[in-house]
């Protein structure tokens, strides 16, 4: 497998499993701060979306099981 590090290709044999670790966490790094249509850290903007419609969901639902304890 072929690795372009600041503009100079290097040979990653892909069975050296130490390698192919820091490889695989740069290529992740690589797609989380993917520049999409141009909105930058795209993944991080999607996860940081989904965290907050998560916690808006868990609020409702905490005062919706409030509410209707209070009524009881």
């Amino acid at each position: 497998m072929k690795v372009n590090i600041e503009g100079k290709d290097y040979e990653i044999d892909e069975t050296n499993k130490e390698l192919m670790g820091i490889v695989n966490t740069l290529k992740l790094g690589g797609t989380i701060l993917h520049k999409d249509q141009g909105q930058n850290f795209a993944l991080l903007n999607h996860i940081i979306l989904c965290v907050q419609a998560v916690q808006e969901g868990k609020v409702k639902e905490l005062k919706e099981k409030l509410k209707s304890k209070k009524k009881k």
